[in-house]
């Protein structure tokens, strides 16, 4: 029996108001958080307690999930503000360098917007589905 294990990826605002961004495995993200509020993991979040959950994603492959963690943790606040609220307009904006190229085109297309055009293998997602779930659906299977 193979037991399929995804990852999640989440945005935690800390005390500070400052944001981290991390990944962990299994079905849930509750333990995860209670240990940053805990103190278990040493690092950013531990001189920054309480945090609270603010963002997450599942992903089917964990492959996915790192990718879309290292591309939000390059973000700026401004980018990760914009992912919360699910606004892929203002995101793309950011986006942008001065010469008009995406800052982001190298990187793999799991966190840009759908709706942005020209960018291959994004599609609009399903009704109820975020982009990030869209495109793990995609890739899985």
């Amino acid at each position: 029996m193979i037991i399929a294990m995804g990852i999640y990826v989440y945005m935690l605002r800390c005390a500070d108001n400052s944001f981290y961004v991390g990944r962990a495995t299994g079905d849930d993200l509750a333990p995860r958080i209670d240990g940053h509020n805990a103190g278990a993991y040493p690092g950013y979040t531990f001189n920054r307690r309480a945090v609270v959950l603010v963002w997450s994603e599942h992903f089917d492959r964990i492959t996915d999930g790192i990718a879309a963690e290292r591309q939000i943790k390059g973000w700026g606040r401004g980018k990760k503000e914009a992912l919360l609220r699910s606004d892929w307009t203002t995101i793309s904006q950011l986006s942008r360098r001065r010469g008009g190229a995406r800052a982001g085109d190298s990187l793999p297309v799991i966190l840009r917007s759908p709706h942005s055009g020209g960018l291959e293998g994004c599609t609009a997602p399903s009704p109820g589905r975020t982009p990030f779930e869209a495109r793990s659906a995609r890739t899985s299977g």
